[in-house]
């Protein structure tokens, strides 16, 4: 199992911190695409998520960057950095890959039709505000 793989199982499960949530309750069932590049290329996008494994030299600031300036050329998605050394968690439980530097992209209607079911429940319930700022805002 690659360790994107393994990821995708850890956030998948759910835990008693975040009030019997996974940290991605669609993650275990969403279809994705691996894709190992220098840089991100739209039209490779697929499938509901495609995960952007990025060279891991790159800092947290420069994949925060290539987000935000793929998000505004690319209003119909979504693009997510998770940097190896990430620290992000909700109310303890970490969020973050640990190991490669990644970009997940997203349909944009899509995760906003998620989100919209998320927040109907108690999901974002134990989410720190800064945190769950910094998701949406992207």
């Amino acid at each position: 199992m690659s360790s994107i793989e393994q990821w995708i199982e850890r956030i998948s499960k759910p835990r008693t911190e975040i009030g019997n949530h996974s940290v991605c309750p669609y993650a275990r069932s969403a279809r994705y695409t691996v894709i190992e590049t220098d840089t991100i290329d739209v039209d490779t996008f697929k499938e509901q998520v495609t995960v952007y494994v990025l060279p891991r030299l790159l800092t947290a600031e420069q994949l925060l960057d290539m987000c935000v300036e793929l998000n505004q050329k690319n209003p119909d998605l979504v693009f997510l950095p998770d940097h190896w050394s990430s620290t992000s968690n909700i109310n303890g439980v970490g969020t973050g890959n640990g190991e490669q530097n990644i970009i997940l992209a997203q349909n944009r209607y899509d995760l906003e039709v998620a989100r919209t079911q998320l927040s109907r429940g108690t999901y974002y319930d134990h989410w720190d505000f800064d945190y769950l700022e910094e998701i949406l805002s992207l």
